[in-house]
């Protein structure tokens, strides 16, 4: 199927008419108001690019860091089908996903599209505990004041979506 129609699925999903590509050929996507992700098809490999940048790279305990992060991705023990990503020159720290859009249905696109944005609220939460005092470690970290809402059930309270050419559109 092509990353359009796709695309066009996923806003009829969310009650978003007209969801799709912009002048760069990306789709930018607001879940919770922090939940930034971005869908980005490469016409090379037929294939489609699923990213969110996390955060910047900490300036300490770097090695800790590195880690963890190698950790997190073994197997995908901790980021599923997705990956954990170091953007040096951006400083940045991305999970990224890249899929077949070309045999994909639109139910299974739109399970991989909330599936990636629980891991990256997941991720988020992991980066937000490295900078706090002794941080770095999930478990013993309290996360009341996260901006990012999900439910006991895993479902989003508040859901925007936006692509890069129109206003932030509430469903």
């Amino acid at each position: 199927m092509e990353i359009e129609e796709l695309l066009n699925a996923l806003g009829h999903h969310y009650g978003v008419p007209e969801l799709s590509l912009d002048k760069n050929d990306v789709c930018q996507l607001v879940f919770n108001e922090g939940c930034e992700i971005f869908i980005e098809p490469d016409a090379l490999k037929q294939s489609t690019h699923l990213y969110a940048v996390l955060g910047g790279i900490p300036n300490h305990r770097k090695e800790v860091f590195y880690e963890a992060i190698f950790e997190k991705n073994l197997f995908g023990k901790e980021t599923g089908e997705s990956c954990l990503h170091c953007d040096v020159l951006n400083n940045e720290v991305l999970l990224h996903q890249l899929f077949r859009h070309t045999v994909m249905d639109k139910v299974s696109f739109i399970t991989l599209v909330e599936t990636f944005v629980h891991r990256v609220i997941e991720q988020q939460l992991w980066m937000e505990g490295l900078f706090f005092e002794g941080g770095g470690n999930s478990d013993s970290q309290v996360y009341s004041d996260s901006p990012i809402q999900v439910d006991e059930l895993g479902a989003f309270n508040d859901i925007s979506i936006s692509d890069t050419e129109r206003n932030f559109l509430r469903v």
